[in-house]
Formats: structure tokens, sequence, C-alpha cells
């Protein structure tokens, strides 16, 4: 009956380790300005967590998609950056050639 007890309180002594870990880790992450939970998001984020018994998908949730929203918004803000660098090294390359020529 000691033996038990006193491995009760070595996993105590454990988890509540642990648990101090993960609060500080979580608040690491909030500080670093990303999300509270290491999970927040992924890419299996937007999958649903199940599946009907016909094997067909289970119905988007109002907030899978608000996230896949948010990541195509994202997506496409990249790219529209991507595509403005791009023209904007053309039109460098243009400046730098016409200047060579005058030199």
């Amino acid at each position: 009956m000691l033996r038990r007890a006193t491995a009760g309180v070595r996993l105590g002594l454990v988890l509540r380790g642990s648990a101090h870990r993960f609060e500080r880790s979580e608040s690491l992450r909030i500080a670093k300005g990303r999300d509270r939970s290491g999970n927040a998001d992924g890419p299996l984020h937007d999958l649903s967590d199940y599946h009907l018994v016909d094997g067909s998908a289970a119905a988007e949730t109002p907030k899978q998609k608000l996230w896949q929203r948010a990541r195509e918004r994202a997506h496409l803000r990249a790219q529209k950056l991507n595509d403005e660098m791009i023209q904007l090294h053309k039109e460098w390359e243009q400046l730098d050639s016409l200047s060579e020529k005058t030199n």
C-alpha cells in the first residue's frame, strides 16, 4: 500500500511538471505572436474528424469554412506579393540595362 502511495505521489509530481512546461511553452508561443496552442493550425486542421458510415465526408463546420477562407486569403495575398516582386524585378532590370547603355 505504501508503494502505491509513493508511486502516485511521483506520478503527480511528473504530471505537475509537464503541465508547468506546457504553460511555459504556451506563454512563449503567445510572446512570439503565434497561436496559443501548437495544434491550432496545420495541414489536417481543415479536415473533418470523422466520416459517415457510407464513406462520405461529414459536413464542414462553420469554423472549418472560416479557416479555409482565411488560408485562401493568405495564399492569394502571398501570390499577389510574389507577382508584384517579379514585376518590380523586371522593371529594375530594364532600368539597369538603360543606365548601362547611357554610361
